[in-house]
């Protein structure tokens, strides 16, 4: 989590987007029978889930707790 709050804000929605089209290919490769491994798109759920709460952060101003 620490090297994704060291990301500047627009990095952090590039790195969101990619995520977001990343979990698109996952969710259809399952459906189609290409993709095997189920739990890879858990993995990238909580990715993202993690980079938009640093995004928030940065967002309003939070600091990230030590």
């Amino acid at each position: 989590f620490a090297e994704i709050l060291d990301l500047s804000p627009p990095d952090i929605q590039k790195e969101i987007e990619k995520t977001m089209r990343t979990m698109l290919e996952v969710r259809m490769g399952l459906v189609t029978g290409h993709e095997k491994d189920t739990a890879k798109a858990k993995k990238q759920r909580r990715y993202l889930a993690k980079l938009k709460t640093a995004y928030r952060q940065k967002e309003i101003g939070l600091s990230p707790k030590s």
